[in-house]
């Protein structure tokens, strides 16, 4: 695939040069009240939720979940942050 943030739902990280990888990142998620929650894989959108997810050896597994409105923005955390939980 041409864009590096496109990937094949499913497809795992593996051995092969021609399989796609997953992303991760770093992220912050701020909710409605202003909390903010911290979780490290790659983004995913559903019509309703957004969620973290880690790779793992057995495909991708949720380690953050929210309910879509109550989100009120999601961005990779600045390199640097010295007070991030990862």
């Amino acid at each position: 695939m041409d864009d590096d943030n496109i990937f094949q739902f499913g497809a795992i990280a593996g051995g092969k040069d021609d399989e796609p990888k997953f992303p991760s990142n770093d992220y912050v998620i701020i909710d409605i009240e202003d909390h903010e929650w911290y979780a490290t894989g790659f983004l995913l959108f559903t019509p309703h939720h957004l969620a973290i997810m880690k790779t793992t050896s057995f495909g991708g597994i949720p380690s953050l979940v929210l309910p879509i409105g109550r989100v009120k923005a999601a961005e990779l955390a600045e390199d640097g942050q010295e007070d991030l939980p990862f």
